[in-house]
């Protein structure tokens, strides 16, 4: 089997003029778990309306050619809220 092996030279000067390379900023990365958050709020919404609609109305989801689910979306829906409720804690402002 071929395989490629790649060589990296960690003693490469930066370009001239390039900022140094230090990685993200906090507050950027404090801003993308936020924006993640709030992207998982939403998937808890349309979890719930599935898990309500499919088990209180049947015979309309399956007329929608859905099939009606168990319990799965509700109780993936109270996880998902409870782990979004685990990041909000760990994402308060704090100041250095």
């Amino acid at each position: 089997m071929n395989h490629v092996e790649l060589e990296f030279d960690h003693e490469h000067p930066p370009l001239p003029g390039a900022p140094p390379v230090e990685g993200l900023d906090r507050d950027i990365l404090l801003q993308n778990a936020r924006w993640f958050t709030r992207i998982r709020w939403v998937v808890v919404g349309v979890l719930l309306v599935f898990g309500v609609l499919s088990r209180g109305f049947p015979a309309t989801m399956a007329h929608l050619s859905m099939v009606p689910a168990a319990w799965w979306p509700l109780i993936l829906a109270g996880g998902l809220a409870g782990l979004n409720l685990v990041f909000v804690f760990f994402l308060r402002p704090t100041h250095p």
